[in-house]
């Protein structure tokens, strides 16, 4: 298992706020601004949740992970293989390639996604990175060798909420409009850290 420490826990956070960020200024092309995006920050209690998916050593999405204050939690998940020397690819690279990949996926979604998530759309891994209401993400990870060598990083993310079919991933509008505590200093797009969402 992979030491999630605060330099890990920081660069996750960060390039969460800065990608939602981004897409709440309305800076992505295809992709409306958005009114009320929650700033994301860390969950021990969802961190702990996805240390028990991956110290299985393989790639499995758990059918369910919800808890009583997370009542219907979104899940990221990825497997990186690579050969050679376990110390070539540094836990730091591996994570941004991992949230990279999953952010990338906006490049076969649209507004028409976001405005009501579909049923038959499976490509949800970027989705669940913008859901507006997502004020929390707990992750881990493990890294461990196959039998034939090959060197595994597998990451898996936990987040506040998931994406629900026919109900908006985010509701567009006047960016940071719709957040009843003000605008995020750092993170203009997203709202307070403060803010209060409804889980329910």
């Amino acid at each position: 298992m992979v030491n999630m420490n605060a330099d890990l826990r920081s660069q996750i956070i960060t390039m969460h706020n800065t990608k939602r960020n981004q897409i709440a200024l309305g800076e992505m092309s295809r992709y409306r601004p958005a009114e009320r995006m929650a700033t994301v920050r860390w969950s021990p209690d969802l961190a702990t949740l996805a240390e028990y998916n991956v110290k299985q050593c393989k790639l499995a999405e758990d059918p369910c992970h919800s808890t009583s204050k997370f009542k219907y939690s979104g899940q990221n998940l990825r497997l990186i293989q690579y050969s050679g020397l376990r110390t070539s690819r540094t836990n730091s690279e591996l994570i941004s390639t991992v949230i990279n990949g999953w952010w990338n996926q906006h490049q076969h979604a649209n507004q028409i996604v976001i405005n009501s998530y579909p049923a038959s759309w499976g490509g949800n891994d970027f989705t669940t990175m913008v859901q507006e209401y997502t004020w929390a993400v707990g992750c881990a990870i493990a890294r461990y060798q196959s039998p034939d060598g090959t060197n595994n990083f597998l990451m898996n993310c936990y987040y506040a909420h998931m994406n629900r079919v026919n109900k908006p991933v985010y509701k567009r509008g006047t960016t940071a409009s719709g957040c009843k505590t003000g605008k995020n200093v750092n993170y203009p797009g997203l709202c307070k850290v403060a803010e209060v969402y409804d889980l329910s």
